[in-house]
């Protein structure tokens, strides 16, 4: 008995090192070289659009182009559902037939700026990982600007999975400021992760954004996209002709890619590594939400996580040690 008591510090001491610290309990993803799963283009889409007058200035007229762009697009791994909302800024005058497109317009202590928002719906019917969403903004010309511009914007991007499936491709867009609208619900009333935040970022017709994200199997995953043309000084840009129905900013591809596992018509399942994150979810959850380190940088430094760990691993220790012993002894 003494001599099986004697043991536990040694044991200890080979044990404890071991132990996973931090984050790296997690199992790590199988990697695979990651392949193009489903793309899109504006090509896909449906196009409505309506003008809506704001003011009229003498010969001026001052008002919005409001469009939606909706696409739905699938194949046997992921469905897309993506509708672009945007709102273009114009000024047409009719004396000397000046036609341009401005960043905002303020009237009536309200402002009504140059923007898009671009909702894409993911759901997945397959094992994926490795994500990654390149999405291509592009600035529409339709041959009415008379040169390709160069613009500065701020992009600000979400991801939830809160079912956002009611702002897809909605009756009722023709609204001013609608674009602006339903962003600004959204992040009020959802739960969200941001994924990027650019400011001031200039944008040609080759401007590509990447996020890299983790895509939920079987269930939605919602990415919420708002591009603004900065609005810190007045911009416009001459066109030519009435362009009544054009627009400035919008979608223009969209492309997943991702690493799927199939084989002889079967979806490849690592069971080994499945097993291994459902023993391990109630330890990865103490690293995270103990992982508070005291005393940083001093000699008495203690991280709360491995704390709790180490004791977790004494306890199963002894308890094991406990019912070796107790069976050496009815032997």
């Amino acid at each position: 008995m003494v001599k099986s008591i004697v043991l536990i510090p040694t044991i200890l001491s080979t044990l404890l090192p071991s132990l996973p610290s931090g984050n790296n309990f997690n199992p790590p993803i199988q990697n695979a070289d990651p392949v193009s799963i489903i793309q899109w283009d504006i090509d896909d889409a449906t196009k409505t659009s309506t003008q809506t007058l704001i003011n009229q200035n003498g010969n001026a007229y001052i008002g919005a182009n409001i469009s939606k762009y909706n696409i739905n697009k699938a194949n046997n791994y992921i469905n897309i559902k993506e509708t672009t909302y945007t709102q273009t800024i114009q000024i047409n005058n009719s004396y000397n037939s000046i036609h341009k497109i401005q960043n905002y317009y303020d009237y009536n202590a309200i402002r009504y700026e140059t923007s898009a928002l671009i909702i894409t719906e993911i759901t997945t019917y397959s094992g994926l990982t490795n994500n990654t969403i390149d999405y291509k903004i592009s600035l529409l010309n339709n041959n009415h600007l008379n040169t390709y511009p160069l613009i500065y914007t701020d992009i600000i991007q979400y991801k939830t999975n809160n079912d956002l499936s009611e702002y897809i491709n909605q009756t009722n867009y023709a609204i001013l400021n609608n674009q602006l609208a339903i962003f600004t619900n959204i992040t009020n009333n959802y739960s969200y992760t941001q994924t990027q935040n650019i400011d001031d970022i200039e944008i040609d017709e080759s401007f590509k954004m990447t996020t890299n994200i983790q895509l939920n199997n079987i269930w939605k995953t919602y990415m919420i996209t708002y591009v603004k043309w900065i609005d810190t000084t007045l911009e416009e840009l001459t066109i030519t002709g009435y362009p009544i129905d054009n627009d400035l900013i919008t979608m223009d591809t969209g492309e997943i890619f991702g690493s799927i596992y199939v084989g002889s018509g079967y979806e490849y399942v690592d069971i080994p590594n499945l097993m291994f994150t459902i023993l391990t979810l109630p330890f990865s959850f103490i690293t995270q939400a103990f992982n508070i380190t005291l005393f940083p940088n001093t000699p008495y430094s203690i991280n709360i996580g491995n704390l709790f760990l180490s004791i977790v691993a004494i306890i199963l220790l002894m308890w094991l040690l406990q019912k070796i012993i107790g069976f050496f002894n009815k032997a």
